[in-house]
Order: C-alpha cells, then structure tokens, then sequence
C-alpha cells in the first residue's frame, strides 16, 4: 500500500492516533510555518513589545561576534571600572535625601553619566555575553521608562540615558525616592546588572587568556578572580 504525498499539503493528522501519550503531534504544520516565515513574524511582533532601545539594538545585531580572545585586556579593564562606578554611584543613591533638590541632581547626574560610560564602554566588547547584560540593563530602564521619565528622565534610542533639569527640580521627592532607594528599585536593579557586567567582563579575561604563566595577572589587571585563590 503506498500513501500519495502532494505538494503544500498538512499531514499531521495522518499522526493524530498514534496515542495520548504523545505530546503535540502537529509538528508537520508547526514546521511549515516555520518555513514560510510566519512564526517568524509572529515572534518578532511579540518581542518587539518589550525589546531593547532601537540604536542599541542594531548595534549589538551589527556587531561580529568573535571569540573572547580577541577582546582587548584594556577593553575588558574599562568594563570593569565603568561598572563598578556605576555599582557604587547607585548605591549611594539610597542614603540621599531627596528633599534636597541640589544634592539629589548632583547625585543623579552622577548616575546617569556613568550609566552611560557602561553602555558606551560595553559596546566596545566583542563579546555577546557582554552585550547580552548591557541589553537587560536597557530592558530594565525601558521597564521603568514612564517613572524615569515622570522625575526628566529619557531613555534614548541608542540605550543611554539623558536628564532634563528642570523637569528633574520638579519631580515629586516621593518618586525620586521609590526610583532609587531599597530593594526592589530601579536604582538597586541597576546596580545589580552592573555587578553582572563587570564579573562578566573579568570572566572574558580569563577567558582570553590574560592570565600569566606564573599564576598573576597581566596589565589587564582583571583582580578579584576565584582563581587568584589557587596561586
């Protein structure tokens, strides 16, 4: 007995009996699909509702994404030392009293350049590890994109942040204060996706070999490792 195959047509019903064990047997039509391109479509329209900023975006898709060992060492270092500030600027945030409309623009603008020096700095890593934390870090402030904006915050295009003053010396000090301060807020978020960022690069230091033959470091200078425990 032979079984006449035409062009274009679903035979996932041809496996429907097969038995209630089996788990979605419509894979045929699932496949065809895929392969005419409107899952595709259909995946793309559903991320594009919360993806990162769109200059950002294009520009990790544009990158080459090479091995680790082709990363500069003071690439990598630059990393470090953006995201560690950027960690220390918003944790500093918590203790500021936001009565204070001076001290608290200091502090903010502090905030938002160095979050900008992180996302700045990442780029120049050939690394999608890397570009894969900066674009949670821009999800983040994309989450939180009608609060920030309620106290003169703007998340632009190319995932960097800008401060209208003025708009800033307005904000209700509550906001402020629910945007930065304790577990849970944005500004703790951040510090944490910077933490991410700057372990990430040290990781891609070691991957790429920046180690010595004696067991230290080289100029990238890529310190805190678990492995310096071992030498």
């Amino acid at each position: 007995m032979s079984i006449g195959i035409q062009a274009k047509t679903d035979y996932s019903a041809l496996f429907q009996s097969i038995g209630k064990g089996s788990s979605n047997l419509n894979f045929i039509s699932d496949y065809a699909s895929i392969k005419n391109g409107s899952y595709g479509k259909l995946m793309k329209a559903y991320y594009a509702k919360d993806g990162a900023s769109k200059e950002l975006s294009s520009a990790v898709d544009a990158k080459k994404q090479t091995s680790a060992a082709t990363n500069d060492a003071s690439t990598l270092t630059e990393i470090r030392k953006s995201a560690q500030k950027l960690s220390e600027t918003t944790e500093s945030l918590s203790n500021i009293d936001f009565e204070d409309k001076e001290q608290s623009l200091k502090a903010v603008k502090s905030f938002v350049d160095d979050y900008n020096k992180v996302i700045n700095d990442g780029l120049k890593a050939e690394t999608s590890s890397i570009d894969k934390k900066l674009v949670s870090m821009d999800n983040l402030s994309l989450s939180n994109e009608k609060s920030l904006s309620n106290v003169g915050i703007t998340v632009k295009d190319d995932g960097t942040l800008s401060l209208d003053e003025d708009t800033f010396k307005n904000a209700d000090s509550g906001s402020l204060k629910s945007l930065f301060s304790g577990a849970g807020s944005y500004g703790y978020s951040v510090s944490q996706q910077s933490t991410l960022i700057d372990y990430q690069a040290n990781y891609e230091g070691i991957k790429a070999s920046t180690y010595q033959r004696t067991g230290g470091f080289n100029t990238a200078n890529l310190s805190g490792s678990m492995f310096d425990t071992f030498f």
